[in-house]
């Protein structure tokens, strides 16, 4: 499932830029539970590639809080920290359906040269050439209304997200869309 690009590039930014406030144990030790370490609120692993090629992580794990902030620390040192309470609330409050998008169709339509529509059993096809001034649209080799196009990819365009589901769909789509573009750097949804 794709991630909402800006969303998941936030929370990453959040945890990557992490500042570590001050110092408040050298080695805790048995005294994790003193900072709600002993059962982290939240543990984030942090995949990345280092300098050599090779895969590496981190793992982060939050605890309790003050007003100060929130205790962390690097998973297995005796060392806390204070950070932000900001990350703290970001990272315990991500979820998958946080971090979808809120579009349904996210695309650059001035590259769109086309698309099918699939309904009834059928499929229509629209071809759409970009002049300096005007847009045109042909369905079947006949110029289409444009209003009537464009009302189409409107409406298209709006669509946001409800939510997500677990359950799988089931049967047949009543309704589809191809779009077709010229732009080969454009990304596959």
């Amino acid at each position: 499932m794709a991630l909402d690009t800006s969303a998941a590039k936030s929370l990453a930014e959040q945890i990557t830029g992490l500042m570590w406030t001050k110092c408040v144990d050298y080695k805790a030790g048995d005294r994790l539970a003193a900072y709600g370490l002993d059962e982290p609120a939240a543990t984030v692993t942090v995949g990345y590639t280092g300098s050599d090629g090779a895969a590496a992580s981190f793992v982060l794990e939050i605890g309790g809080s003050t007003n100060s902030g929130s205790y962390a620390r690097i998973a297995d040192s005796g060392m806390i920290y204070l950070i932000d309470s900001a990350v703290t609330d970001a990272v315990t409050s991500a979820t998958a359906s946080s971090l979808l998008p809120d579009e349904i169709i996210s695309m650059d339509w001035s590259e769109v040269t086309g698309f099918d529509i699939f309904t009834g059993g059928k499929t229509y096809t629209v071809d759409i050439t970009r002049g300096a001034d005007t847009t045109t649209y042909k369905t079947g080799g006949e110029t289409a209304d444009s209003t009537a196009v464009e009302a189409v990819t409107g409406e298209l365009d709006s669509l946001t997200a409800a939510g997500s589901t677990e359950t799988a769909v089931t049967g047949a789509a009543s309704l589809s869309f191809t779009f077709r573009q010229e732009n080969t750097g454009f990304p596959k949804a």
